[in-house]
């Protein structure tokens, strides 16, 4: 994108989360995403951002809507010399 680079951004794999999780509570994610112009093809090209002020419009209400998702997790404590295996699942 032709944005500034120095600004804040939201990378594509953020982006395609929030997609996927409307998907998954049965709301229609294109009107969102139709609204910050992006397609598709955007999402699935690489290196794909989007710049953050595109979601401080005058036109939006921060304080309004509903929670549609909240992931709490507990602090994870590791020590120094700790080894982890990492699995990730993917599904397209």
């Amino acid at each position: 994108m032709s944005m500034n680079i120095d600004r804040p951004k939201v990378w594509r794999h953020s982006l395609i989360r929030v997609y996927l999780a409307l998907e998954k509570l049965e709301e229609n994610p294109t009107p969102l995403f139709s609204r910050l112009d992006i397609t598709l093809e955007d999402l699935l090209a690489k290196d794909y951002w989007l710049d953050a002020e595109a979601f401080e419009r005058d036109d939006v209400d921060k304080l309004s809507g509903e929670i549609l998702y909240i992931e709490n997790r507990a602090p994870v404590t590791r020590s120094v010399n700790q080894q982890e295996d990492l699995k990730v699942v993917i599904t397209l």
